[in-house]
Formats: C-alpha cells, structure tokens, sequence
C-alpha cells in the first residue's frame, strides 16, 4: 500500500477508530462508506445481511459528528 492510500477502514478496532476520530485522521461517514463498500463485495457470496439501512445509518453517522 503506498503511503497516499487510505487504509481499509472496514478493518479498524474500536480502540483504532477511537483514535483515528480523536487525530481527525477519518469520520463517521468515511467509515461507513468503506464498510458499505465491502459489503457490497462480499455480502453476494455471504448472504449475512439481509436488511440494510444504509440510509438511517448515514444520518447516524452524520449526526454523531454534530
């Protein structure tokens, strides 16, 4: 990965989001958008979500930076 490269945020702990939030390195937003990605690639073979809400978890996410 080069040094540029987002790291995939899907893959972070709490503990690692923790601080990532409190180093303005990442948001919310951003990782649910990593999460939703992969989702989106693996979910197809997986079938481990039925239902999603990436809407409401949007506003969720938005919101918890307010």
């Amino acid at each position: 990965m080069s040094p540029d490269a987002k790291p995939h945020l899907w893959q972070f702990s709490a503990t690692e989001l923790h601080i990532a939030y409190e180093r303005g390195e990442t948001t919310p937003t951003e990782v649910l958008e990593s999460t939703l990605q992969r989702l989106e690639r693996v979910n197809p073979r997986l079938n481990a979500v039925i239902t999603l809400d990436a809407e409401g978890a949007g506003a969720a996410a938005a919101a918890s930076t307010e």
